[in-house]
């Protein structure tokens, strides 16, 4: 037909080479970023890669027929990644079942179960995680993103390319695939550049803004043999040029951002480009072992994550057993290449496609079945090590309210405030007072604590939390993560509770004082506005401003519970150990968390602490804080301060490991055993000390 490109060359070994270099890069980066910073781009050329190959091997299909068409290329799709994925999914399923005693938490079993079906990465989006996040790397599925990327373009790049090649009756087929790609480019890299400043992990994340770094190699295969000028110019720059920039780029400390992005798969489509006709770089992406590498790459890529992330939690990542690891990720992707891979992939499933395609639907269910019945009624039996020594679990699973309702964070739509009443009461009956637990992840934390503090007292217990708020309800926001709705939630879940209190209920508060309200503190809202009568913010001031408003925002809600003799608790800010972030990749690399005989190479001390007056002293952190607050309940009878320093900071110094035990489950968390065996008694005593409840 007319503008057939088939004519080409599609198997060019020397984009093999090119592959190897590239899954190196990353793993080199995944090892130690601090050896290869922007080794994580080697994916990006993958995914230009992908879009060269994939538009090649089209072009050579000759099917008339649409459904034969998409039930082809998915077929060979599915039998290309599917097994081996399964493969890697279900295996590295069964160590995560001996070394980790509840995988169901941080999502981690729920993103091996996604990446099946090509949606880990969405499903990544939905629980905010972000890949370069230290708890990113004790997820064995986290690099399962890029996979759901391509799934999903290879979903829709067939319909593309049937549309524009054989649909249209008129003009050049290629051509017509050519401005459709390029159009779609265009959206796609606009919506990166968007997305990027609102959202990184979007950005990250989703195919649309990864759209274009793939069509970029569809729109090189597309062009590359015209006889373009700028063609004949860029054919000019020599090969070796571009790897050398490409590996200045990899060596730059530079975080994940649209530059290097962009510049990674400007410069790879060039490499790509030119790569024919230089006889040195094309020998050297030729050498067979290196061919081989980039031929198990996708293996490769596969189990270097899950070993690396493993080791993490078991023996750990150091000098002498990388030697081991490095070994046992390139056995376990030639094992994987030649026994799973390779063989599936030219085994003929079916005689009819879509009898294969239905096989491998009927494969993903049953495996996705096999692996959640495992968790669930085997939880916890095949772990090797002593379930009563993690101290580090989720609070909010101690307690009997709908957590997924009741702990609001971002992505997510907001609930109906008379479903928030209905199920975030963990004990509700009649005729007794109503305690109320209100504040950000800080207040979530104590949820285990809240529960002993309802038992004890003989109360209600209702519990709701939004993770990076204050409460009562203040008008900021940043551009990055808009949390206006978060406004709007927190001040009717407010009024609800006025016009709902009775005389005996309490209110307890917990916010996260510091990050709201310390100018440079070690953690910080991101492009922090604060919005005062709807007028933006943006001084010097802003923390001060933004906390003064909010003590005034306190105070009056104070005092119109105080009509309605309610009192309120307020818990001043704990300490927090950003130490502890700087040190580990992760807390639960920690030695006390979650310490079991075969992690005990894999773990490092933790025992930070610091004196009290960093924080109290007229020069300290919390000093402002601190003042404030204890002016704030002088003026209102109804208020009281619980005095959370007292507690984990015995003998005027603060501990982040007391008496063998972990008192925070990251750098200002604290765990269940801090809500319950350490506040829990002194704020019971606490309240009959100050006489807050009166007994009958």
């Amino acid at each position: 037909m007319k503008g057939d490109t088939s004519s080409k060359k599609i198997y060019r070994p020397e984009l093999d080479g090119l592959r190897a270099f590239a899954v190196v890069a990353v793993i080199i980066n995944h090892i130690n970023k601090d050896i290869l910073p922007g080794g994580y781009l080697g994916v990006d050329i993958f995914f230009v890669i992908s879009g060269y190959v994939i538009t090649a091997s089209l072009f050579a299909k000759k099917s008339k027929n649409f459904w034969d068409f998409l039930a082809a290329f998915y077929t060979r799709r599915i039998k290309r990644l599917l097994p081996a994925l399964i493969f890697f999914v279900v295996i590295i399923s069964i160590f995560m079942f001996l070394f980790i005693p509840d995988p169901r938490e941080n999502g981690i079993l729920r993103t091996g179960l996604t990446s099946l079906f090509g949606l880990s990465n969405l499903y990544l989006v939905k629980i905010s995680s972000n890949y370069f996040s230290q708890a990113s790397e004790l997820n064995m599925f986290t690099h399962t993103w890029s996979l759901g990327v391509e799934e999903q373009f290879y979903f829709i790049f067939p319909l593309l390319f049937w549309f524009a090649v054989f649909f249209l009756k008129k003009g050049n087929p290629a051509k017509n695939l050519f401005f459709i790609i390029l159009f779609l480019t265009i959206i796609s890299f606009s919506f990166f550049i968007f997305l990027h400043q609102k959202n990184q992990n979007i950005t990250y994340f989703l195919m649309p803004t990864r759209f274009w770094e793939i069509s970029s190699g569809t729109l090189l295969f597309l062009i590359q043999d015209k006889s373009f000028y700028f063609i004949k110019q860029l054919k000019k720059v020599p090969s070796i040029y571009l790897l050398v920039l490409i590996l200045v780029i990899m060596f730059l400390p530079i975080p994940f951002n649209i530059g290097p992005t962009f510049l990674i798969v400007f410069f790879t489509s060039l490499l790509i480009l030119n790569l024919q006709s230089d006889s040195y770089l094309l020998k050297l992406f030729c050498n067979k072992n290196i061919t081989y590498i980039g031929k198990i790459s996708y293996s490769l890529y596969l189990w270097h994550w899950g070993v690396l992330s493993i080791s993490l939690w078991t023996i750990g990542i150091n000098w002498i057993t990388l030697p081991f690891q490095i070994l046992l990720m390139f056995l376990l992707a030639v094992f994987s290449y030649k026994f799973v891979e390779t063989p599936m992939r030219h085994k003929q499933w079916s005689l009819q496609n879509w009898k294969t395609l239905l096989k491998s639907f009927f494969a993903l269910i049953f495996t996705s079945f096999i692996l959640i019945n495992i968790s669930e009624k085997l939880k916890g039996k095949f772990y090797l090590g002593k379930i009563e020594n993690n101290f580090i679990g989720e609070s909010h699973h101690d307690i009997a309210i709908d957590s997924q309702l009741c702990l609001y964070s971002d992505n997510e739509p907001l609930p109906k405030i008379k479903e928030v009443f209905e199920k975030c009461f963990a004990i509700k009956e009649d005729n007794k007072r109503n305690l109320f637990f209100l504040g950000d992840s800080h207040s979530l934390a104590f949820w285990p604590g809240a529960n002993l503090i309802a038992e004890k007292t003989n109360s209600n217990l209702f519990a709701f939390s939004v993770t990076g708020s204050t409460f009562p309800e203040m008008k900021y926001f940043s551009e990055k993560n808009t949390i206006i709705k978060k406004i709007n939630l927190i001040k009717d879940i407010k009024n609800e509770i006025i016009s709902k209190v009775n005389q005996g209920d309490i209110l307890f508060i917990s916010i996260r004082m510091p990050y709201q309200f310390i100018e440079k503190w070690h953690e910080q809202i991101d492009d922090f506005h604060f919005l005062k009568d709807d007028v933006l913010l943006e001084d010097k001031n802003s923390y001060k401003r933004h906390f003064a408003e909010w003590l005034n925002s306190i105070n009056q809600l104070t005092k119109i519970l105080s009509s309605k003799n309610v009192k309120v608790i307020l818990f001043n800010p704990t300490p927090e150990f950003p130490q502890v972030l700087n040190k580990f990749k992760d807390v639960r690399l920690c030695r006390v968390h979650n310490s079991q005989w075969f992690n005990q190479f894999g773990r490092e001390d933790c025992s930070f602490s610091y004196p009290l007056n960093y924080l109290t002293s007229s020069s300290g952190k919390y000093f402002g804080i601190l003042k404030e607050i204890e002016l704030l309940s002088k003026d209102n009878k109804n208020m009281y301060i619980f005095n959370t320093l007292e507690v984990l900071c015995p003998r005027s110094k603060c501990h982040y490991i007391l008496d063998g035990k972990p008192i925070y489950k990251d750098d200002d968390h604290i765990t269940s055993f801090t809500a319950t065996k350490l506040l829990v008694p002194k704020l019971l005593e606490f309240i009959e000390a100050q006489n807050i409840i009166i007994k009958d």
